[in-house]
């Protein structure tokens, strides 16, 4: 490559000028050496790529391999077990969660309890008949059959859901100020609605019969059973909240605003000399254009505009897909490297601090609740527990989006006829793939209880989650390190 050694020597000194917080390799510049290498490699004229196994390997054998490196590197992985894994019996568990839970029940502080716990020891139907708490679930369908399988059901209540309205029109704007994160100004829009104002007299009294049931939920005495957004926000008179599976995605909620939707918000104005003007919007969409892709940064305090009077542009704007309430409140953002029209941003919200929490999940990420709650986090592991089942995993290939496409035909060979959950992209070419549920969309079911499942792929995250969760962790994530790469996982 010309010029390489002159590269290698630029690149050293100024990564060494430059980097704060902790170097890999302090004496050399290896690390961002091979980001400048990585940067060459993405044009075809100045890349230089291992030659394919197939293209001079005389082996047929090697040929399953795309490369030297990729060979290497499938040899080694897998998963090896170093050790014996004591598993607890199904029975002690059970026992075992019932002591635990009655004890994070008794417990007078307003701490937070995370249970992990494995698939299939009956979580939800250990809580379902609680009495005088608040039960949380992540979509209303699962709210809704809990709730049906409750053995005294008049002793509880369901929070109401959002009604459709018989205009149309109405219920069009309604999303759109929804989408736009404008929650607030659609419960004024709804004491509006029981006045008669704008509506009909159907429409009244469904605003009427929604808000009278919120209130009469709010200070419930009974169990009430709710969604994890519904929670968060509403004070429930209640004392302690039980969230079934994980409310993370909720708290540290990475979204997208895409700058286009801020200039398609105008006013009209009363000069039909001028006709539209931009709203205070505005110089917050020039900041945002002028932002240097792949930082990570907080808004300016100019640009934090209060927008909540504009509400009625929001509702008669079509289009708008962003949530921009949000983003006018959010911890950190940074533009998308590949896409200088999207914003990805982090909104950073609190569980209730007057409260006990308790929290259960299979998958729940312990570190991250111990980083933002501190001491007020306990936490109960009953996850190695005897399986009745048996789990087997094909590990040779990563079956990401791209890998499973090259190897489709291959891939449905190996399943066996069950539901098969994937990527919702790939539910018409495999076999038996499950029509209602796929990776995004499987919290909150219960139709498989009991029966055996095939799950193919490996989703992987936008990396702005990975990145602006870190920052809010305080993990170093400037731009020499946030490199990306194969580790090994313990």
């Amino acid at each position: 490559m010309n010029g390489g050694q002159k590269i290698y020597e630029d690149r050293l000194q100024e990564f060494n000028a430059t980097h704060t917080g902790k170097n890999p390799y302090p004496k050399d510049g290896r690390f961002e050496l091979m980001r400048s290498l990585n940067k060459y490699n993405k044009r075809i004229d100045t890349a230089y790529f291992p030659q394919r196994l197939e293209n001079f390997s005389p082996y047929p054998s090697d040929h399953a391999y795309r490369n030297l490196i990729t060979a290497e590197r499938d040899l080694i992985d897998g998963i090896e077990q170093t050790q014996p894994i004591q598993r607890m019996s199904l029975i002690h568990a059970e026992q075992l969660l019932n002591y635990k839970f009655n004890e994070a029940m008794d417990c007078l502080r307003d701490d937070i309890w995370i249970f992990r716990l494995p698939t299939g020891i009956g979580k939800t139907r250990r809580i379902k008949e609680l009495d005088e708490v608040t039960l949380a679930f992540p979509t209303n369908n699962l709210k809704r059959e809990v709730y049906s399988e409750r053995e005294d059901a008049t002793s509880a209540t369901l929070t109401p859901e959002f009604p459709v309205f018989t205009d149309e029109v109405l219920n069009e704007g309604i999303q759109r100020l929804f989408k736009a994160g404008f929650v607030k100004q659609v419960h004024k829009l709804l004491w509006d609605l029981t006045k008669g104002l704008g509506c009909g007299t159907n429409d009244q009294q469904l605003a009427q019969a929604y808000i009278d049931k919120n209130q009469a939920v709010q200070h419930s005495v009974g169990s009430v059973f709710t969604t994890h957004s519904r929670a968060i926000h509403t004070p429930f008179s209640h004392d302690t909240i039980i969230f079934d599976e994980d409310p993370l995605s909720l708290l540290l909620d990475v979204d997208t605003l895409k700058i286009a939707d801020l200039k398609k918000i105008k006013k009209k104005s009363r000069s039909i000399l001028f006709g539209h003007y931009r709203t205070s919007l505005i110089g917050l969409q020039r900041y945002l254009e002028g932002v240097e892709e792949g930082e990570i940064l907080t808004l300016p305090d100019e640009h934090k505009v209060d927008i909540a009077n504009e509400w009625q542009h929001i509702m008669q704007t079509e289009g708008i897909t962003s949530n921009i309430m949000k983003f006018l409140g959010c911890t950190y953002f940074y533009k998308d490297e590949s896409d200088r029209d999207l914003i990805h941003f982090i909104h950073k919200e609190k569980l209730p601090d007057d409260k006990k929490i308790i929290i259960m999940s299979a998958t729940i990420p312990v570190e991250i609740y111990k980083e933002l709650y501190g001491e007020r986090v306990n936490v109960i592991d009953i996850t190695d527990v005897t399986h009745r089942g048996s789990i087997t995993q094909h590990t040779k290939y990563s079956y990401s989006r791209n890998s499973l496409a090259q190897r489709l035909e291959q891939a449905n060979t190996k399943l066996n006829k069950r539901p098969t959950i994937t990527f919702k992209s790939f539910n018409e070419q495999i076999d038996n793939a499950t029509p209602d549920m796929w990776f995004g969309n499987c919290s909150g079911y219960n139709n498989y209880t009991g029966i055996s499942i095939n799950v193919l792929g490996t989703p992987h995250k936008h990396n702005a989650q990975y990145l602006l969760i870190g920052k809010v962790l305080g993990v170093p994530v400037d731009t020499f390190n946030r490199g990306f790469r194969m580790q090994m996982v313990e």
